[in-house]
């Protein structure tokens, strides 16, 4: 049964304590809004660019997947996302990320696993979830500066849908963590408000 339930628990990276630049310039928004046709004020809720201290974390290495959540389905008698055929996920989307779940059911997953599996679980804030994904070394995206759609799932990249956690590798972090400039939007414990 015990390792039935570390099964359960999510690949983590670790992510070291130091400082890292949150959000972006001005300049770098208003690129953003042109490459993605995107309203420069959206960019601009990422403004002013900021230095932030952390302390050192893990983080999970990809999204949750499907199949994850399912075990949490099954085990809690959790409502499933609208997607899935009664109560399980179609088959061919078990190993993508989960999507549909809102940020309630989001922590009742953490609250779960964390009660599974004997170890804290939590959605990571957003200054957590940017370091991972960009580092500390002032990046754009999680492998560099470029964009590059070939790299990540995105509406650019053609897709049209979501694809198995992990499908571009070369989209990871130099922390290891994936899927973090495509595939799916994910859920932090930060309100939504403007940076200070």
């Amino acid at each position: 049964m015990f390792q039935r339930l570390r099964r359960l628990a999510p690949e983590l990276v670790a992510v070291p304590a130091g400082p890292f630049l949150l959000g972006a310039t001005a300049e770098q928004a208003g690129a953003s809004a042109l490459r993605f046709g995107i309203p420069l004020e959206w960019c601009l809720e990422e403004t002013p660019q900021q230095q932030v201290e952390l302390p050192a974390f893990r983080i999970s290495r990809g999204p949750a997947s499907c199949a994850e959540y399912l075990a949490f389905v099954i085990a809690t008698d959790h409502p499933t996302p609208p997607y899935w055929h009664g109560d399980e996920p179609p088959a061919r989307l078990r190993d993508h990320p989960v999507t549909g779940i809102s940020l309630n059911d989001a922590r009742a997953y953490c609250r779960w696993l964390s009660t599974a599996t004997s170890q804290e679980f939590r959605l990571p804030s957003e200054a957590e979830w940017e370091k991972a994904a960009r580092a500390d070394d002032g990046r754009t995206f999680p492998w560099g500066d470029e964009w590059e759609a070939s790299l990540c799932n995105t509406a650019e990249g053609g897709a049209g849908a979501t694809t198995p956690i992990g499908s571009h590798p070369r989209d990871a972090s130099p922390y290891g963590c994936v899927d973090m400039a495509g595939n799916v939007e994910e859920w932090t414990i930060s309100k939504y408000r403007p940076y200070p």
